[in-house]
């Protein structure tokens, strides 16, 4: 009886592969760990495949979930022209890594394939010609009107060769017109709970920081989070002796002096061309009110402590710091997107400004001064609604019911 029982268990044990080309630990990582650990493993067998070892394999690795690698595994560009060198050697790079990719599917013989990213969209058609199904989960924020030709291929692909399409927030679930009833909303579920480890200011910070007001920077040193503007800012137009700021994810480092550093260097000093750690290094040792440290994933006492969120986002983007902040009824301050006005109800939980304009950041700063207290208050009466957006066991219990439609 156990002999047969196991039988029948490993028939209908389904295989579900995640595909993804990002092996450090970032978003979209946190984002597939939080979907592989959530995953009924009773039903279902879950197996990865990446392009490199790197931390995200260790934490896998944790959960007993086997990894498979592809060097060429990649994503294409997101949102950049067609006609540049990187973004034709990127498109050729995914090119040439379709027929390994398709002889791992015929080794791994997954019943789904999940693709974590809609910038791995070429990886669908290989899995749908295969007669996989197929799900893809779009978490970018692709303006409809820049680099159209690329956006469109975009679009054809989900269209034409995913089974079903799980999206991060609203304007994502409408990124690609026409797959009305094949797709769900699934938020990047937030559960503080397992995130807090006592790390008081002092720990950072070496005086004594009584009435002052330390402002929390989580996006790391990617440009696109705009470590550096957020740096400048507070730096030359932030100059209030109060106030002090945490930069998660960033160090202040010590450039080799090679040939070629000294020219980009050289060149950046003269504000001929950017050399954008270089700059930022420059504005953090310059100001002793600025600390980096790096990157911290138990968070909660951080937000508990900080006067409020800072961010300064380049491009619009989904941002997760921001919801985590109105779930714990800390401030924040943010570019106005369509994703922000989602999370923070038009604004009513979060000051929001124009994006990519510094003056707007300055003057909702100092508009956040002034209306800290009531922002306080509407946090308290209105981040509920929020909190259940993103409350972990409803968004696992869509998950769940995606998985049900397309494998039972």
């Amino acid at each position: 009886w156990w002999s047969l029982w196991a039988c029948n268990k490993a028939e209908v044990m389904k295989t579900v592969l995640y595909v993804f080309h990002c092996s450090t630990i970032g978003g979209g990582s946190y984002c597939l760990l939080n979907v592989l650990k959530n995953l009924d493993r009773s039903q279902y067998k879950p197996v990865v495949l990446l392009a490199t070892q790197g931390s995200l394999v260790e934490e896998i690795n944790k959960l007993g979930i086997d990894v498979h690698f592809l060097n060429d595994l990649d994503s294409v560009p997101y949102n950049l022209p067609l006609l540049k060198r990187s973004t034709i050697a990127k498109y050729r790079k995914v090119s040439g890594s379709i027929d390994g990719y398709k002889a791992k599917l015929k080794e791994i013989k997954p019943d789904l394939v999940y693709i974590n990213s809609m910038m791995l969209y070429p990886y669908l058609k290989p899995a749908h010609e295969l007669g996989y199904k197929t799900l893809i989960h779009i978490r970018e924020h692709w303006s409809f009107n820049e680099h159209r030709c690329q956006l469109r291929r975009a679009q054809n692909y989900i269209r034409k060769y995913s089974t079903y399409v799980l999206a991060i927030n609203e304007f994502a679930s409408k990124q690609v017109p026409g797959i009305d009833g094949k797709v769900s909303i699934v938020y990047d579920w937030i559960d503080l709970s397992q995130r807090y480890k006592e790390l008081p200011f002092s720990n950072y910070f070496s005086e004594n920081l009584d009435g002052k007001k330390v402002l929390l920077f989580t996006g790391g040193s990617a440009p696109n989070k705009g470590a550096k503007e957020v740096a400048r800012v507070f730096s030359e137009q932030l100059t209030d002796t109060d106030l002090r700021l945490l930069m998660l994810g960033n160090s202040v480092k010590t450039f080799e002096l090679t040939l070629k550093n000294r020219i980009k260097m050289f060149l950046s000093d003269k504000h001929i061309m950017g050399f954008y750690a270089y700059e930022l290094n420059n504005i953090v040792k310059k100001d002793k009110r600025i600390v980096c440290v790096p990157n911290v994933y138990e968070i909660k006492h951080l937000l508990d402590q900080c006067y409020c969120l800072v961010s300064f986002f380049t491009i619009p983007h989904a941002n997760l710091a921001m919801a985590e902040c109105i779930v714990n009824n800390t401030i924040s301050l943010a570019a106005k997107t369509e994703e922000s006005q989602e999370y923070s109800l038009d604004g009513k939980l979060a000051f929001l400004y124009k994006m990519n304009d510094e003056q707007s950041f300055v003057d909702a700063f100092y508009h956040l001064k002034a209306e800290h207290d009531i922002m306080k208050e509407n946090l308290q009466k209105y981040s509920h609604i929020i909190r259940e957006k993103f409350d972990k066991d409803a968004n696992v219990k869509v998950l769940n019911g995606v998985y049900n439609k397309l494998l039972k």
